[in-house]
């Protein structure tokens, strides 16, 4: 499957699955986890779940809401760490300079 392909094809996944009221990011996590095919499958869906939590803050958010965005980073970090060590660790390196 072509890298577009498999990306839009989680991103809808991801969509639908946000609609649902027991929405966990860190069974999304989990899912991503045990689901993706291949270490790059496995991090371009983390990274692509990281943007989508990030575009839901704007202008408007309070900081009690981008605080909250920046944990659920750090846990996607965490677990591109466990694939990919140094590109995880550089992830987390990059958090920690903001």
């Amino acid at each position: 499957m072509e890298q577009t392909e498999h990306i839009t094809r989680y991103y809808e996944r991801l969509h639908a699955e946000r609609q649902h009221e027991d929405f966990s990011v860190q069974e999304e996590i989990n899912w991503i986890m045990l689901n993706g095919e291949t270490q790059s499958e496995i991090i371009d869906w983390l990274l692509c779940f990281d943007a989508t939590l990030n575009m839901d803050i704007d202008k408007k958010s309070t900081k009690t809401f981008k605080e909250e965005v920046r944990r659920y980073s750090r846990s996607i970090y965490r677990a591109i760490k466990k694939v990919d060590q140094n590109l995880g660790e550089d992830f987390l390196k990059a958090q920690d300079k903001e």
